[in-house]
């Protein structure tokens, strides 16, 4: 689950919004309620376990186990508790973080595709990387800025991030929006051995899928297959489009 959080006014916009728009976008019906989904208990077998050796010098511990963090009862956060004080380790000026006290079997690039939005980007870096150090993952986050005044090009952010991420041996990208904040411990930061919509339960669409095929957000992919499809495509400019594109 996901919260979608940092909304301005002015963004908003609901005056432009028709009353049948809003039928549209939200009457039960119209949402896509039953997915393919990985069942619990198959979840560690779907995740690509792959690390980077080179920067995990400490062969002498054991190794990480995720099944703790995947079926602790007390995973779920509650939206309110997204901005309270967290405790976490400080990362290298990197941004990345190895566990100390075990060897971790997962390496994620998380990527951030970002302009102008510095509130938010402390309160999510501040809640991702407690989030993450308690998944005794091996991560990196990448924010990627957009230093103009040119329409947003979220695909291009997020192909630059990739190719950084990819010269830096990361087997597993996590492409995020910034305006995103995780609810559940459980929703490990790892690829799986396909591509993994990791946010198709949004507290804005009352965790169900606007439409079948929705695959912005968050979502992981390895490295290979981004490198494979070429990444995302460089010609959307503005909101939207890129998502679908990818997907298809």
């Amino acid at each position: 689950m996901f919260h979608q959080a940092f909304k301005c006014s002015k963004n908003i916009g609901l005056l432009t919004i028709t009353i049948a728009a809003l039928i549209g976008i939200y009457f039960p019906s119209r949402h896509a309620r039953h997915y393919e989904c990985v069942n619990i208990d198959n979840i560690l077998g779907s995740l690509h376990l792959e690390s980077v050796e080179s920067n995990i010098q400490n062969n002498n511990l054991k190794n990480c186990t995720y099944e703790t963090v995947l079926f602790d009862p007390n995973n779920k956060i509650q939206i309110k508790e997204v901005i309270q004080q967290r405790v976490y380790s400080e990362p290298t000026s990197g941004g990345e973080y190895i566990p100390k006290d075990c060897k971790p079997s997962i390496s994620s690039a998380i990527i951030v595709p970002y302009r102008n939005r510095e509130e938010q980007l402390e309160i999510f870096l501040h809640f991702i990387h407690h989030f993450l150090q308690r998944q005794k993952i091996h991560y990196r986050i990448y924010i990627v800025n957009q230093k103009n005044d040119l329409p947003f090009n979220r695909a291009k952010l997020l192909n630059i991030g990739a190719k950084i991420a990819m010269s830096d041996t990361f087997p597993c990208l996590i492409l995020h929006d910034l305006d995103l904040i995780p609810l559940n411990y459980a929703n490990i930061y790892a690829c799986s051995k396909l591509p993994r919509h990791m946010s198709s339960s949004l507290d804005t669409f009352r965790y169900n899928l606007p439409y079948l095929t929705l695959f912005g957000g968050a979502t992981s992919i390895l490295s290979t297959q981004y490198k494979g499809i070429n990444g995302m495509s460089n010609l959307f400019e503005g909101w939207g489009g890129e998502d679908d594109d990818f997907y298809k």
